[in-house]
């Protein structure tokens, strides 16, 4: 594409292997940790001539193991995808280096569809009016770009409204990772660390697959 300068130095496995072993490292840590814990807890305590026992409870998920790996998988292919087309915005010529920071409303807007038609929850009225105001604004943004701009021959009005779509796709994939984590946290009660772990590792194996038909490691 003209206009689109540099070349593609790839942090994505880098980036995943990092969510990888610092979930890996805190959920043993906190495995460890708990088990210390309830090895204590269950011995009797002598309390006034009454003995007191505790006992871990344990909250069972209501998605099947298949159905929860599939979806820390789509989570990471959406955070993956959203790393790999955010390096790619800063690389188009004479375009504002705040742009993405200023349409950071979709991802507001994505999330509050999502909350209210994926997961079911409910939007109150100042929140829809909320919802509202960040519209508009988000396409005031839009169209005054374009006046204030500087479109020339290394930036054409095609390639910024491609650096838009650009930032479209990235704020919907943050969304989607979003509603995705919050659904595995918030309804099959799945530890933070242990999906962090995982997203890290399949993020890895999309990154190194992208690796091979893209060949970034030259620039590593």
């Amino acid at each position: 594409v003209t206009g689109y300068v540099g070349t593609f130095s790839d942090g994505t496995p880098l980036m995943f292997l990092g969510e990888f072993f610092a979930g890996m490292s805190i959920y043993l840590y906190q495995k460890k940790f708990l088990k210390k814990q309830k090895n204590k807890n269950t011995e009797p305590i002598q309390n006034n001539s009454i003995k007191l026992l505790v006992t871990e409870q344990y909250i069972k998920a209501i998605d099947s193991r298949v159905k929860i790996f599939f979806l820390i998988f789509n989570s990471a292919f959406f955070d993956f995808v959203q790393f790999v087309l955010s390096l790619h915005t800063p690389q188009f010529v004479n375009v504002t280096g705040s742009i993405e920071t200023r349409l950071g409303g979709f991802l507001t807007i994505f999330d509050a569809l999502f909350y209210y038609y994926v997961l079911r929850l409910d939007i109150y009225k100042h929140q829809f009016f909320s919802l509202i105001v960040i519209g508009v604004c988000l396409f005031l943004i839009i169209f005054s770009e374009f006046f204030f701009q500087d479109i020339n021959i290394f930036l054409t009005y095609g390639q910024f409204v491609l650096v838009i779509l650009l930032i479209f796709v990235v704020q919907f994939c943050s969304a989607m990772v979003d509603s995705i984590e919050k659904y595995l946290f918030e309804y099959n009660k799945l530890n933070q660390f242990l999906a962090l772990m995982f997203e890290g590792a399949f993020g890895f194996v999309l990154s190194v697959i992208y690796a091979v038909f893209y060949n970034p490691f030259d620039d590593i």
